[in-house]
């Protein structure tokens, strides 16, 4: 039989309900893009989501019916972050900046990636604060937390401007990236998982030294053998075309 106390009893063992509004979000700045090397949008960002993932499946068949089975690859979706904007309007300023330290618009080349990527992004979920009576006082712990590795921001949307209204702007932000995991989860992984910077390097772009244009190790190119035309053959007969015939007309 069910009971309204053995639910909330349930649930007071897991330490109450996880409130969507108790959340943080703390941006690693791009090390490539010099005046944004120290940022705080931690105040900033008014919603989010964790981020998804995908297992990719099949249909395997051995005999019978088919049954379904996972395959690669797996698929993380992207990741919308909504900022307030202040007065001074430099959350906007900001994205303006990092985008164009990813593509320029004076000559629209890539930049290296691990220019411009976010190292990590920080999505953290906390408990219900502390009882205080001040709530300048209050605190809470986290609960779970998510990171996003290589992190760098594909689109900036559109602030909507009216004289009928007089809300504050909020600025959606777009980012993409290599795979994010659970909090701590990282640290258990051995140095050859850890994630690492990139090593593309886009056209016309100035490698590091000792490396070939796309930040890899020159190779001696491989000799490919000449190609050779076959002569046409002709005919050794007569004066008629296509040669063969001995005699004349």
């Amino acid at each position: 039989m069910f009971k309204v106390s053995d639910f909330l009893n349930h649930f007071e063992k897991h330490n109450d309900f996880a409130r969507a509004s108790r959340f943080e979000v703390r941006i690693a700045p791009p090390t490539g893009i010099a005046d944004l090397a120290t940022l705080d949008l931690r105040f900033q960002c008014e919603t989010t989501e964790f981020p998804s993932y995908s297992v990719n499946a099949i249909d395997n068949r051995y005999y019978g019916v088919p049954e379904p089975i996972a395959a690669s690859p797996v698929a993380f979706g992207d990741i919308t972050l909504n900022f307030i904007c202040a007065g001074d309007m430099w959350e906007k300023k900001l994205f303006d900046r990092w985008m164009n330290g990813i593509i320029p618009i004076n000559n629209y080349n890539p930049r290296y990636k691990d220019e411009y990527i976010s190292s990590q992004i920080e999505i953290c979920q906390f408990d219900g604060v502390a009882t205080s009576e001040s709530i300048a006082t209050q605190t809470s712990q986290k609960t779970y937390s998510v990171i996003l590795f290589s992190a760098f921001p594909i689109s900036i949307g559109t602030l909507a401007l009216n004289w009928a209204g007089d809300e504050i702007h909020r600025l959606p932000v777009t980012f993409r990236y290599d795979y994010w995991l659970p909090g701590n989860f990282n640290t258990a992984l051995p140095a050859s998982e850890q994630p690492k910077p990139s090593q593309n390097r886009p056209n016309g772009s100035t490698p590091p030294t000792g490396t070939g244009s796309r930040g890899q190790t020159p190779t001696t190119p491989p000799v490919t053998a000449p190609v050779i035309k076959p002569k046409p053959i002709k005919g050794g007969g007569g004066k008629f075309a296509g040669g063969g015939a001995t005699g004349r007309w």
